[in-house]
């Protein structure tokens, strides 16, 4: 990511507890509380850190499913399914989250 050359600044105030929040979002997003203010002032994404930490550990854990069904021969082929539907759709919630 190439960074910009800020050189404006805005000061405004906030609450102690509006500030706590901010804080923790920014945190939880993985950003700095400048750059997270920024996004979110200029309607630009902001994913939580934790959301994509598990979308691809959710990723992860389907593909070991799918190890699972093919080296038995589909012998779990109903649950196997099922689980993979259901981690499928949480995926989809999440990156919906997003949006």
């Amino acid at each position: 990511m190439i960074k910009e050359n800020l050189e404006a600044r805005i000061d405004f105030r906030v609450t102690r507890e509006e500030r706590q929040e901010i804080q923790e979002d920014a945190e939880a997003s993985g950003l700095s509380v400048s750059e997270y203010v920024r996004r979110r002032a200029l309607g630009r994404r902001v994913d939580s850190v934790t959301d994509v930490k598990m979308i691809s550990e959710l990723r992860r854990q389907g593909g070991l499913l799918k190890k699972i069904y093919s080296e038995s021969g589909g012998m779990y082929s109903e649950k196997t399914a099922v689980a993979l539907a259901n981690i499928n759709r949480f995926i989809e919630s999440l990156e919906g989250s997003f949006e």
